[in-house]
């Protein structure tokens, strides 16, 4: 049974946050069972989200106990809190999914919580959800005298670029995999992306929308493909048009070694844009050194560049333009990241 309550003893910060006066309004949930006379021990939880998930069914499973908390909606600054009974003791890990209207998980994230005991309520713990729509990938594990909660293995990272090695007449170089000078022996060069290699799969969606998608929305938001471009309409609200999305993979960037991004776009209306090359993983999304703010987009289509380098070698980036305001509409054409 889920009991949906306004201030509860356990939930000992809920007071405390709310006195505040951040104008936030913050959601309360408690998962409870009837007829149970052992004690159990009470997870305590922030949920919050990469990007806002709006009117989402949560479900959080720990110790072989799950439970869903229908109509939730929560962000990055604005968290639903959560409390789940278990009947387990020691440290305990929680999966959470985030479930659309149709029932398919289009989020997932876990929090481990430590010295939980029964009869008792545990420290409040973050816990952040990321789009995703490989939920299978995110494993849950039980507490000492628990069972273990639903998941599959861990979610597979991107592997390196390909470099050219070499000795001789200079193979591989730095970074770019370019050789060395001419006639020089030299010792082994770096491996990284051949140069030029477009490391985003479809950027120039001939393949229509693959590998692509709208891993956070809110408001009224349509998208399609059209002539080859990926066009997102904003009436009202915030979209984010993110790659990888779907069974496409993270692409690396090496250290050191400067690139160019570049894309095509059109916008009309009243629309902010931003775009990244950043690491797909919460809760940073380290897009350090290549986060343009404010991208100056015309009517028409235009080519945008940028030129950035990362200080450390990074296999999991992947690529997003956000949208904000409306009513507008983004065009998007020809991505690509190269190295220089």
């Amino acid at each position: 049974m889920i009991i949906p309550i306004q201030r509860l003893a356990s939930l000992r910060q809920l007071a405390a946050r709310s006195s505040l006066g951040l104008g936030l309004v913050l959601a309360l949930g408690l998962a409870a069972s009837g007829g149970s006379c052992s004690p159990r021990a009470l997870l305590e939880l922030d949920v919050s989200g990469d990007t806002p998930f709006q009117s989402v069914t949560l479900r959080l499973t720990a110790a072989g106990t799950s439970k869903d908390f229908a109509n939730v909606t929560f962000t990055a600054t604005m968290p639903y809190k959560a409390g789940l009974y278990v009947d387990t003791s020691g440290t305990v890990q929680v999966v959470a999914l985030a479930l659309d209207s149709s029932g398919n998980c289009i989020g997932a994230g876990t929090a481990s919580l430590s010295s939980v005991a029964a009869g008792m309520a545990s420290d409040v713990t973050p816990l952040m959800v990321t789009h995703t729509t490989a939920c299978t990938s995110v494993t849950g594990t039980g507490g000492n005298n628990g069972t273990a909660g639903n998941g599959a293995g861990g979610s597979t990272g991107a592997g390196g670029g390909n470099g050219s090695g070499g000795s001789g007449n200079g193979a591989g170089g730095s970074g770019n995999g370019s050789g060395g000078a001419t006639g020089s022996g030299g010792m082994t060069g770096s491996g990284g992306q051949p140069g030029g290699t477009n490391l985003v799969v479809n950027g120039d969606f001939s393949n229509g929308s693959t590998g692509w998608g709208l891993p956070a929305m809110m408001g009224q938001v349509t998208q399609n493909v059209n002539g080859g471009q990926f066009c997102v309409t904003v009436a009202l609200g915030s979209a984010t048009i993110g790659y990888p999305s779907g069974a496409a993979s993270p692409f690396p960037i090496t250290g050191g070694v400067p690139y160019t991004f570049s894309y095509q776009a059109s916008s009309t209306g009243n629309l902010m844009i931003e775009s990244k090359v950043g690491d797909i993983n919460p809760p940073a999304y380290d897009a350090t050194g290549s986060d343009f703010m404010n991208e100056q987009v015309g009517a028409s289509l235009q080519t945008i560049t940028h030129t950035f380098t990362r200080g450390p070698t990074d296999s999991t980036m992947g690529v997003a333009f956000n949208l904000s305001g409306g009513p507008g509409t983004f065009c998007l054409d020809n991505v690509s990241v190269t190295a220089n």
